[in-house]
């Protein structure tokens, strides 16, 4: 599972972005035990300044190993948090993200991954683009 940031500037210097996840798989039946990955995020001001809190949420699929975690960074030089939803043990569960919550102390356009990697090694990343106004 690939997550990548297509970033665009218009002739005036204005920026856009836009995220795609892509999912590679071969022939190998194993292939199926890929692991995937929802984030999403919520905040009460749309779009969040400078110390507004901002939640998000996060829930891997096809991993629960529960040493692993999901691992997040917010693209600003903050410290990375770890957190552990429950990899989706009990389907439909709405208590199986995990949620953290983070303030981005400046304006700007902040690209946030999460990512989380399962016992052989495979690891998903989920990308969101967070436009902290003044």
């Amino acid at each position: 599972m690939y997550s990548e940031v297509l970033k665009i500037t218009d002739n005036q210097g204005r920026l856009s972005y836009d995220i795609m996840q892509t999912c590679v798989l071969s022939k190998d039946p194993v292939a199926e035990l890929a692991p995937t990955i929802h984030a999403t995020y919520a905040c009460e001001n749309n779009p969040p300044r400078p110390g507004d809190i901002v939640t998000f949420k996060v829930r891997s699929f096809k991993i629960i190993e529960a040493d692993s975690f999901e691992i997040w960074d917010f693209g600003d030089g903050s410290d990375k948090v770890k957190i552990h939803s429950d990899g989706n043990a009990k389907k439909h569960n709405p208590n199986g993200y995990a949620i953290t919550t983070h303030a981005f102390k400046k304006p700007g356009d902040y690209i946030v991954a999460v990512t989380r990697t399962n016992k052989i090694g495979w690891r998903v990343t989920a990308k969101l683009i967070i436009s902290v106004k003044e």
